[in-house]
């Protein structure tokens, strides 16, 4: 169903932070440490590429703006950096040092989680919503009380929700343009009603999508202690509701974060089994098939808009475009 299209194995000396996809499928842009890569999908070339200056140690949480003008990045100065992303010049630079960013589908505004005294009991961990535009503050809200900094920053698809996980996997619910908070749960807390009966289990929140219904749910990887099964569970993240578990999927225990993407209706999603990309059919809940190439861990997954495309990375390895043919075999 998804043929490999284009496999770009060129060294990567950088490690990368993000892809994204173009909304008309033809880019494909690679952020690594210090480094912006475009590709034109239709030739697999490069279209352009330039460095990100401004810090000769590296940038982090590298994200394309989806109105696709400018480029996010935070450098290790505790500094957010935009840069013009056609021609690599930086635009502005204001303070905000961040753990994770994450935009709104508009592109109009940005979010950036800080950490103050992190790793203690004494950590303040709020979400800065800024204007991407001119750097402005616009409201701060305070996470809840976690000993780890933010891991990750998810809007839904019709931008009225933030999602936002710890790296201690404490997970907090937003409608963000008035500040409520919709819920707060311990991903790792045995008498959750997202978990299995009689069993402690680790969630990682990948992606979020908005169903036709308006339902939002979220992608979500769990871990079951002690078998150490990995399997994908789909939530309905408003409600804190689990729905419905995916077939299990057999990882090793090491084997790092599992990575998950989703198309933004929630019809298709895409998950990294180690060195394989299942293919899911959300609507049937039906596997449609196993993606293999990668020689070493998949890192990181994006999906086109309409789930026709799906890029993956495995560091030390490649990035490789799959783009459906229509048929419904595995490759």
């Amino acid at each position: 169903m998804f043929p490999c299209l284009h496999t770009f194995d060129e060294p990567h000396s950088e490690y990368l932070n993000s892809l994204s996809l173009s909304p008309d499928g033809i880019l494909l842009v690679g952020c690594f440490h210090n480094l912006v890569k475009v590709w034109d999908l239709t030739t697999g070339n490069i279209n352009h590429s330039f460095e990100l200056h401004g810090d000769r140690y590296g940038h982090f949480n590298t994200l394309v703006n989806p109105d696709w003008k400018s480029i996010i990045s935070n450098d290790s100065y505790g500094n957010l950096r935009t840069y013009d992303f056609w021609t690599g010049e930086e635009v502005f630079c204001f303070q905000g040092d961040s753990s994770a960013l994450a935009f709104t589908p508009d592109g109009k505004v940005l979010f950036s989680a800080t950490c103050k005294a992190p790793y203690g009991t004494n950590a303040t961990i709020e979400i800065n919503v800024i204007q991407s535009s001119t750097g402005q503050l616009l409201r701060t809200l305070l996470f809840a009380n976690a000993y780890l900094p933010i891991r990750c920053l998810l809007a839904s698809p019709d931008g009225s929700i933030l999602v936002a996980q710890a790296f201690d996997l404490l997970t907090q619910v937003w409608d963000w343009q008035n500040g409520q908070v919709l819920s707060t749960f311990n991903a790792l807390a045995s008498n959750s009603s997202l978990h299995f009966p009689n069993c402690v289990c680790r969630h990682w929140l990948d992606a979020v999508a908005t169903r036709p219904n308006g339902q939002i749910i979220a992608a979500v990887a769990q871990r079951d202690k002690p078998s150490e099964e990995m399997t994908v569970a789909i939530w309905d993240i408003q409600t804190t509701e689990f729905l419905y578990t995916l077939g299990i999927s057999q990882r090793e225990p090491d084997s790092g974060m599992p990575h998950n993407a989703m198309t933004p209706d929630g019809s298709l999603l895409a998950v990294g089994n180690i060195n394989e990309i299942e293919v899911w059919d959300l609507e049937n809940r039906q596997k449609l098939c196993v993606l293999y190439g990668h020689k070493s861990r998949i890192d990181n997954l994006t999906i086109s808009l309409d789930g026709k495309t799906i890029v993956s990375y495995a560091f030390n390895d490649s990035i490789k475009v799959w783009h459906s043919n229509g048929s419904c075999r595995n490759h």
